[in-house]
């Protein structure tokens, strides 16, 4: 063992930490559920639910419709259109069509609706389940 240093007792080397200080690295990322809230008619039906949008592009929509099985997207609005309708995304699961509305074109939420609203709609839950596993991310570089 010729060359190697000696050992330093215990606790005489270890970095102190402050106990009221939380260091994360600079690329950190948290990944959380997306929330939704349920969107009612006035008659009481359930017709949707609205997620907020404030790091959820347009383009990201078309995607989480992609990872729904049994999804086909009808329409999606142009890249870089400079306005349009406000329901810009319609597809289909199931044979029950959906549209995604952002509310007077300008926003922080999107409003996910079956088209026309019906009283019993598996379909809503399987793409309100989509948007929820949908990770929204928090750090440096998110998108």
């Amino acid at each position: 063992m010729i060359g190697l240093a000696p050992r330093a007792p215990g606790d005489s080397v270890r970095p102190r930490r402050l106990s009221a200080v939380v260091v994360r690295p600079l690329n950190f990322t948290v990944s959380r559920q997306m929330r939704t809230r349920d969107l009612t008619n006035h008659e009481g039906i359930l017709t949707g639910f609205i997620v907020r949008n404030t790091l959820l592009p347009r383009r990201t929509v078309s995607r989480i419709v992609d990872a729904i099985p049994g999804a086909k997207l009808l329409r999606l609005q142009k890249r870089f259109a400079r306005s349009g309708r406000d329901d810009f995304c319609e597809f289909v699961v199931d044979g029950k069509t959906f549209l995604v509305i952002e509310p007077f074109g300008d926003n922080d939420q999107f409003w996910v609706v079956a088209e026309p609203p019906a009283k019993e709609c598996p379909q809503l839950a399987k793409v309100r389940d989509a948007f929820q596993r949908h990770g929204v991310l928090f750090g440096l570089f998110a998108g």
